[in-house]
């Protein structure tokens, strides 16, 4: 669900690379851009995931509320 919620330019170079296993050169003559900015998205891409799915491991990390203080 992270994924799907990316920017649709870091999804897709996400999808292409990382799921479908194109390399850097093929996902960007499919997206018509420089080779080197398909990393650049892919990295952005992560950072944002990373991110948003931190939230959600912190929530899971905390002790149930019956056992705060």
């Amino acid at each position: 669900q992270a994924v799907d919620e990316l920017p649709e330019h870091y999804r897709t170079a996400f999808n292409l690379c990382v799921r479908q296993g194109r390399t850097y050169a093929q996902a960007g003559r499919e997206l018509n851009l420089p080779t080197g900015s398909v990393p650049t998205r892919i990295m952005r891409a992560r950072k944002r995931l990373f991110g948003e799915l931190g939230r959600h491991l912190g929530r899971l990390r905390r002790p149930p509320a019956c056992l705060q203080d």
